[in-house]
């Protein structure tokens, strides 16, 4: 009988299979080198010790193979790393988790499941990889040749702090000049030097250093803040862009322009849109959220079985116990949330008491948490300096108080009891329709056609009927409307919740702010079973009184220079630039710009690699990349693909674009592989970190991760430990910076 035989059965297949597996095993006894045919002599083996061993010591600390910085338990012996599982302490692991007082002894011995996922149990191969670097390297030959000798600690420090004909014995770069971190930092007058001396606002010369993270938690990326920071430099960039920053950005303006990110009350919640997200498969925690979504969707506790809608282009694993599976065209998810948004309104589905709240005096008054601005009053008129703003106290002729605060500016409402203009401030409860239910007619304040912010969302939402949303989205009409009636069915307890697949779009952003419109609507924000912050981290930076040390502030010169504009040109206004007054007062058209400029945005990563191939708003002198990979994770590496045709490879081998490229990690990457100088970097078990937690615990969640092995990396002349934290620590002693050494605080 063949293997290729089709007529086999599935009996005879078994069977052949389990005596072929017999087979095997009793040859392993008789052939010694059987073994050897799948461990061969020669080729890297990871230490191998037995589990449950009397010398084996137990600690515990913070995982880092994703974001989600789950709990750990670490299993080491004689120093070495043997095992990872779930931390019964962190509630990311285990639920409920140990009380803190458990003493360690017991807490390893405790019944309860304390689970790790796969990835992070995967972690010693991290820490004992074959590629890991010890010993600090420097090119010998041309970017992305992949040679390199190794070098002295002394070494690195001095020629990356000092500059000079750093590459002379590479053929071509015999004469090339290196600058340095001491020809930006000049003494400490670089801070004080325009690096365009006829648009000071764009910064200093320091500003040209500039930093890069991708796996930077909190407590390294502090750091390298701080030292960028102290050298002078705005340009110290998170990863964002490549990962949510459309999600947080959405989140961020519909709040109050802090908070990144909400999840829903999973365990008493009883109805949840998933909107791009995969349960089960990842978001923050990952084993966190498919736990607690799985056990709500049972029934367990004391409330009915969740239901859940996924929302996706694709089918994750989370549609196994869904309600139902939506499935969008990529990119239009906007358009159910307009389409569920429009019925909503129509069908006067929304919380109409909690929207009409303008302040939150009134707020707490009425036994809400939060309020909205749904009834303040927006200008109407195309002519008027505040077209499209909010309606201001002085411009609707009315007077205001000295009460006036952040929270609550002198915006103006229509009464609902007077029906007369009054301050949003002063008035309990305020219109949405001052014009009549769903009139969109706008109401005139003292000469001034406005319409509330519920109006204005409603005229927005009827752009379009729900058929043509529908056809948008590539569903069929009853889906949108089934959405938005069984949402808006369980009061409070619902949440409609995003992450990237949903957002990670040209239209993301506002496909984002109108998925948080749906939950402010039925007005569940941070309400059991809603939407939720969650309990807010602890303060690991020593802003508040009675802390030993303020971690953000150092004695520092003042400076005659602005700080000026990052290089990916986050943050900023371009028409508050010098470059734009320039413009107009020169009879030049300002726009187009070389590059966009992004006032909402940070962490953008890809216009931090345009800025600097157009040299604008000013060139790089020195690029430092910190535990990255941009040619493999972002475009416009296009995937680590190895075409040096592409942007980002002609970028990082252009030695007058990036004169100075030095790289700190565990390891050689596709982006490493064309550094100048790469810095050997401890792993997450080796080192120290703060992690806040997620809004997927409702409580207040700081991990500490520490060291649960000696770094492995080599020693400083200091006795120190070869990283990132270390490197930029001597660089600073080396430059004098304030904040760092004896005048660190």
């Amino acid at each position: 009988m063949s293997l290729f035989d089709k007529k086999i059965s599935r009996r005879q297949f078994i069977t052949g299979s389990v005596a072929a597996t017999s087979g095997i095993v009793a040859l392993g006894g008789s052939w010694p080198w059987l073994p050897k045919m799948f461990y061969r002599p020669g080729i890297y083996n990871y230490p191998m010790l037995s589990e449950g061993q009397a010398a084996e010591d137990v600690r515990y600390s913070v995982c880092r193979q994703c974001r989600s910085d789950c709990g750990i338990e670490a299993r080491v012996v004689n120093g070495v790393l043997v095992k990872l599982d779930g931390n019964p302490y962190h509630p990311n692991t285990t639920e409920p988790q140990l009380d803190y007082a458990t003493p360690l002894d017991k807490a390893r011995m405790m019944p309860i499941a304390h689970s790790l996922c796969a990835r992070g149990q995967a972690g010693r191969q991290s820490v004992y990889d074959r590629y890991r670097i010890y010993y600090p390297l420097k090119r010998s030959g041309p970017r992305g040749s992949n040679q390199w000798k190794a070098i002295s600690w002394e070494q690195l420090i001095g020629e990356v702090t000092n500059g000079g004909t750093l590459f002379k014995d590479v053929p071509g770069e015999e004469s090339r000049q290196v600058e340095g971190f001491r020809d930006l930092w000049k003494d400490g007058q670089g801070p004080n030097i325009p690096v365009d001396s006829q648009h000071p606002d764009m910064g200093p010369i320091t500003n040209q250093f500039v930093s890069f993270w991708g796996r930077a938690e909190p407590g390294q990326s502090d750091f390298i803040e701080r030292f960028a920071t102290a050298f002078g430099s705005v340009n110290a960039i998170p990863h964002v862009s490549i990962c949510e920053v459309s999600h947080h950005v959405a989140t961020r303006t519909s709040l109050n322009g802090k908070i990144n990110m909400m999840k829903p009350d999973f365990k008493h919640s009883e109805y949840v849109i998933f909107f791009g997200l995969n349960i089960y498969q990842a978001n923050f925690p990952m084993q966190t959220v498919g736990r607690k979504v799985a056990a709500a969707a049972s029934g367990e506790g004391s409330n009915p079985p969740l239901k859940y809608v996924v929302v996706d282009s694709r089918t994750p694993q989370g549609v196994q116990r869904a309600l139902r599976h939506v499935k969008v065209k990529p990119g239009y998810d906007g358009a159910i949330v307009m389409g569920m948004i429009r019925h909503i309104v129509e069908q006067h589905r929304y919380n109409t008491t909690y929207l009409s709240i303008p302040n939150p005096d009134a707020a707490h008054q009425a036994g809400e948490l939060n309020f909205t601005n749904a009834t303040w009053l927006v200008v109407d008129d195309p002519r008027h300096p505040l077209y499209r703003q909010f309606l201001t106290a002085e411009a609707a002729g009315l007077p205001t108080t000295k009460k006036a605060a952040p929270s609550s500016p002198p915006a103006v409402v229509i009464d609902a009891k007077t029906g007369k203009p009054g301050l949003a401030e002063q008035v309990d409860a305020a219109s949405l329709w001052p014009s009549g239910d769903l009139s969109v007619q706008p109401v005139q304040v003292n000469g001034i056609p406005c319409r509330t912010g519920f109006q204005k969302l409603y005229e927005e939402a009827r752009a379009h009927t729900i058929v043509e949303y529908a056809e948008l989205a590539g569903i069929r009409e009853d889906a949108i409307v089934t959405l938005a009636e069984e949402f808006t069915s369980h009061g409070r307890r619902a949440a409609a919740e995003f992450y990237r697949g949903a957002v990670k779009h040209t239209n993301g952003a506002y496909t984002g702010r109108g998925i948080m419109t749906l939950n402010f609507l039925i007005g569940c924000v941070d309400w059991a079973g809603g939407y939720i912050v969650g309990g807010q981290p602890a303060n690991n930076m020593g802003t508040y009184p009675s802390a030993p040390y303020n971690l953000t502030k150092w004695p520092t010169p003042k400076y005659t220079v602005p700080a000026g504009v990052t290089i990916s040109r986050e943050g900023t206004f371009y028409e508050n630039t010098s470059l734009y007054r320039d413009a107009v007062a020169a009879g030049k058209n300002p726009f187009p710009t070389p590059r966009p400029w992004l006032p909402f945005s940070f962490g953008v990563w890809q216009e931090l690699f345009g800025g600097a191939w157009n040299q604008y708003p000013y060139p790089v002198k020195i690029l430092f990349m910190h535990e990255a990979n941009p040619l493999f994770s972002a475009p416009p590496g296009m995937s680590g693909y190895p075409d040096e045709e592409l942007p980002l490879f002609r970028l990082i081998k252009d030695l007058k674009k990036v004169p100075l490229f030095i790289v700190s990690d565990i390891l050689i990457s596709e982006t490493s592989s064309y550094a100048d100088y790469i810095v050997p970097d401890t792993n997450y078990p080796e080192i120290w970190g703060t992690l806040p937690g997620f809004p997927t615990v409702p409580t207040s969640v700081m991990g500490v991760r520490h060291p649960v092995i000696e770094p492995l990396t080599a020693k400083t002349p200091r006795g120190a430990p070869m990283c990132m934290e270390n490197f930029l620590i001597d660089v600073a002693q080396k430059l004098s910076l304030p904040g760092f050494g004896k005048n660190a605080f």
